[in-house]
């Protein structure tokens, strides 16, 4: 100890430790954050401690400055004596000691270190185990002389030996919430170390029963997740990890630092304790964040979180119910007036039901579909829980809903659900015989598209050209998906009814994007051309085929979203496999990686203006043969979004040119070859999606068991 004073005391001569710690504000707020007056209180004896720790520095110097002289004399030629001075040692405790250190780099912005710190604290065990007490309360019990706990007990050495404040331990979650990196310029922390050092401050307080008091984790997780350091929908796996932070019914009302013996018994308010829909609404941007990516696993692990999250609240919820139930059968009081009928209770608890938005759910399904994880799908839909599915029957209805499950029922065989969305959506004539919305309309072009009805696609075509936004250009995307997906079966195993389909649905094509069938929607020209420009870099044919089709030679923009982009793919795959895919993907997308989710989503600003304030001009234009000296060549410039379904098409198409290699080991185990360029370039990539290394295994394990049981049913089938 005589050393770490030596060492706080040089700091306190530099100005290293603010003159602030030693203040104390008498803030009667009690829901306010406040630093304890326990170093205010003991200021003397601090700076008398740190004094004699000085001057026994200075005494010590002085002596093995003497010893290395044989006899000192002063300035009339008298020896001078030895020094008599007695060094007085500190009768504070370590506690206080380290109470000072931590504010002292709370005040100094030493935040990181002071969290390691308490960190370190919280590791302790047996007779060095560190524990937290609340002061607020301490000094609550001093002045109310009627509370339970006697005010002797806080004078006791023993009840404070080895602890340290729960308020230094709330003060250090604010500053890291206050400190987290922004990107502009090096200042702040980033996102993940902070969220890390803020999980293990929120584990020592449960550790003790304690919560944040005058506070609430609600409040921190929605302060962490709206700062501009965290992007949400770039970062989910991020958000979801905050998100964990969130407590359960009533928990924090129960911790000791907020119980009727605490000294927030006293406020007149628990709002910042009482239920909130915040939590709810960050969880659901959590899940979409996973569909924006096109993450399945981190959708089912969101999902499972939020599944638990509502589970854990409901369960409390009776449980609590229960026992107040029993507590007023023994007062004699009524049973049923008062059980939830105080903001203390959370009767009005928002977050019992996972309250997902339709929109949301809509675009869940449609990567469930896209991702063939159709358990989970039928999950969504047929849960026998006592709450029932989580897309009830009285969802069929919106638009958004019937068009993902219409695509869904499709595409896994459900016969049943397909005809049930259009029973619900009125296609019977009657006299309540709505108009079709064109979200339904679209599914169910895809559908007769996929089942190759096409008097069912002609008619639906002339239909969406009669609307007022006229048709959606998805349809001539996914009647080019179905060119090459003909093309390809033609070339394994040609018969005369697949080339006849694909002669009609080529001349489909040809009559659609010629504005055939109507009005096309707004911008959809160009669309139009970003699609026959992605026909003609597959093979000379196509090149020439295009190029009869194009309405405009100048050059244009990329203009396809990264779902049409990836329907055009689809095809490409199954047309000349993976390897093909590789190659479009690399020439029709951006080669700048996405930012990580430990850096919260943001993409670092330069720290000077770059020259092009647009990426699109920074890129080299994307130039295609048109195949024809006639014709000028395509010219886009821009590039396409690519998502993790991007990657999964590449990746599912190479373990299905394999499968029969994978399928003589074990499958779960198989590992791809590490010298394959293409499976190192889809790891990195996937990696730079913010997949893990366990999470890329995970992905290649589950399509490897896919494209297993689709190998063993064909050969079952047969062709």
């Amino acid at each position: 100890m005589p050393h770490v004073l030596e060492i706080l005391a040089y700091l306190h001569h530099m100005e290293l430790i603010s003159d602030q710690i030693y203040s104390d504000n008498p803030n009667r707020d009690l829901l306010a954050l406040r630093q304890p007056p326990a170093l205010h209180l003991l200021s003397s004896q601090i700076f008398t401690s740190l004094s004699d720790a000085a001057w026994n520095a200075h005494e010590t110097a002085a002596q093995k400055a003497k010893s290395s002289q044989v006899v000192q004399y002063d300035w009339i030629g008298r020896e001078i004596p030895g020094s008599r001075y007695k060094v007085q040692v500190s009768s504070l405790g370590p506690e206080i000691w380290l109470e000072l250190v931590l504010w002292s780099c709370l005040y100094g912005g030493w935040i990181s270190e002071g969290a390691e710190i308490i960190a370190k604290l919280k590791q302790s065990s047996g007779e060095k185990r560190w524990s937290l007490i609340c002061w607020r309360d301490m000094l609550a019990a001093v002045e109310n002389p009627g509370n339970q706990i006697p005010d002797k007990a806080y004078r006791d050495r023993k009840l404070v030996e080895k602890t340290i404040s729960s308020e230094v331990v709330a003060a250090y979650v604010d500053a890291l919430l206050n400190d987290i990196r922004i990107n502009v310029g090096a200042r702040g922390m980033a996102p993940q170390i902070a969220l890390d050092h803020i999980r293990n401050l929120k584990r020592f307080l449960d550790a003790q029963n304690m919560s944040l008091a005058p506070t609430s984790w609600g409040a921190v997780v929605s302060r962490y997740l709206d700062w501009e350091g965290v992007v949400l929908e770039r970062a989910p796996s991020l958000a979801s990890l905050a998100l964990r932070l969130l407590p359960a019914f009533r928990e924090e009302i129960e911790s000791i630092n907020v119980s009727p013996n605490g000294a927030l018994s006293e406020s007149t308010s628990y709002y910042t304790f009482e239920p909130s829909a915040a939590p709810l609404g960050l969880l659901n941007r959590t899940l979409n964040g996973f569909v924006e990516k096109g993450d399945i696993n981190g959708l089912l692990t969101g999902f499972d979180r939020l599944q638990k999250y509502t589970d854990v609240n409901k369960r409390r919820s009776l449980e609590v119910l229960l026992s107040r139930a029993r507590s007023s059968t023994q007062d004699g009081r009524d049973l049923v007036k008062g059980v939830f009928d105080s903001n203390l209770d959370a009767s009005q608890f928002p977050a019992f039901y996972p309250q997902i938005p339709p929109h949301i759910l809509s675009s869940i399904m449609d990567l469930i579909t896209s991702s063939k994880a159709y358990e989970f799908g039928r999950w969504l839909l047929y849960s026998t829980d006592i709450d029932g599915p989580i897309i009830p029957d009285s969802m069929y209805n919106n638009a958004k809903i019937a068009k993902s499950l219409i695509t869904f029922a499709f595409a896994s065989g459900d016969k049943q659900l397909f005809a049930k969305i259009l029973d619900r959506q009125k296609l019977t004539t009657g006299e309540n015989n709505e108009k079709i919305s064109n979200e339904v309309l679209l599914a169910l072009l895809e559908s007769q598209i996929s089942s190759r009805d096409w008097g069912s696609v002609q008619n639906l075509l002339k239909y969406m050209g009669q609307s007022p936004t006229g048709w959606n250009v998805t349809a001539a995307v996914l009647l080019a998906r179905e060119l090459l997906r003909l093309e390809s079966e033609i070339s394994l195993s040609g018969n005369e009814e697949k080339e006849q389909s694909f002669s009609q649905v080529k001349e489909l094509f040809r009559f659609l994007v010629q504005n055939g069938y109507g009005n096309v929607e707004k911008g959809g020209h160009l669309t139009i051309t970003s699609i026959l420009g992605f026909l003609a870099c597959t093979n000379r044919e196509w090149a020439i085929f295009s190029s009869t089709l194009r309405s405009r030679s100048t050059a244009q923009a990329v203009s396809m979203s990264t779902q049409q982009f990836n329907i055009l793919l689809e095809g490409a795959v199954q047309r000349a496999g993976s390897g093909e895919g590789t190659r479009l993907v690399k020439m029709w997308s951006r080669d700048i990686m996405p930012p990580s989710p430990e850096s919260g989503g943001l993409v670092t600003l330069p720290a000077t203006r770059p020259k092009h304030h647009n990426e699109v001009d920074s890129l080299s234009p994307l130039e295609i043969d048109a195949c024809i000296e006639s014709h000028e060549p395509f010219l886009f410039y821009g590039r396409v979004e690519t998502d993790l379904s991007t990657l999964r098409i590449i990746l599912s198409a190479f373990i299905k040119e394999n499968i029969d290699g994978m399928e003589q080991r074990n499958v779960g185990n198989y590992q791809l070859q590490e010298d394959l360029k293409m499976f190192n370039w889809l790891r990195k990539k996937m990696k730079a999606f913010g997949l893990t290394a366990t999470e890329i295994e995970h992905e290649v394990d589950g399509i490897i068991a896919i494209e297993a049981r689709k190998s063993t049913v064909s050969r079952k089938v047969g062709p």
